[in-house]
């Protein structure tokens, strides 16, 4: 975290968090510094084409996830719902395909998964962090982004059941 979110008087627009990385996103205002101040600032910083829009990233090294035993899809969608309903979060929950998987190598056998997934994303404001981590300890949930802008949160991942 820096300790400025205006970096030679730029912008902070938003920041996105994945598996992979986190990104700082910066816009050039009027009256800001130049590209060269900025980067006096941020050393790291990426500058867009036109000079008006920048980023920072840093890459993240993630632990596997524990292996957990999945709730009947149903059930734990009702759950997410329920936990989400009482932190007074609106989420949104669409049905998603499996992914592709890769063909096994030859000589081996191709065993099927069982599990179903779910896409979901919530919405919520900074003040109530803690609301808006509640439904993300259910078995089986993974976030894949979570994007910062101003003082509103989202949270987007997949639900998996069996």
């Amino acid at each position: 975290q820096r300790g400025t979110k205006t970096p030679a008087g730029w912008a902070h627009a938003k920041t996105e968090c994945s598996e992979t990385s986190v990104v700082e996103f910066f816009d050039r205002r009027q009256g800001a510094g130049t590209v060269a101040a900025l980067r006096a600032e941020l050393p790291d910083v990426t500058i867009g084409e036109s000079g008006a829009s920048a980023t920072v990233s840093k890459a993240l090294s993630l632990a596997d996830a524990p292996d957990e035993e999945l709730l009947p899809l149903e059930r734990a969608r009702q759950e997410f719902l329920a936990l989400a309903q009482a932190a007074y979060l609106s989420p949104a929950i669409t049905a998603s395909q499996s992914p592709q998987l890769p063909p096994p190598k030859q000589g081996q056998q191709f065993v099927a998964p069982t599990w179903r997934l779910r896409n979901f994303t919530l919405d919520g404001s900074l003040s109530d962090m803690k609301a808006l981590a509640a439904p993300l300890g259910l078995p089986g949930l993974r976030v894949s982004k979570i994007s910062f802008v101003g003082t509103r949160a989202k949270v987007e991942g997949t639900l998996y059941g069996n």
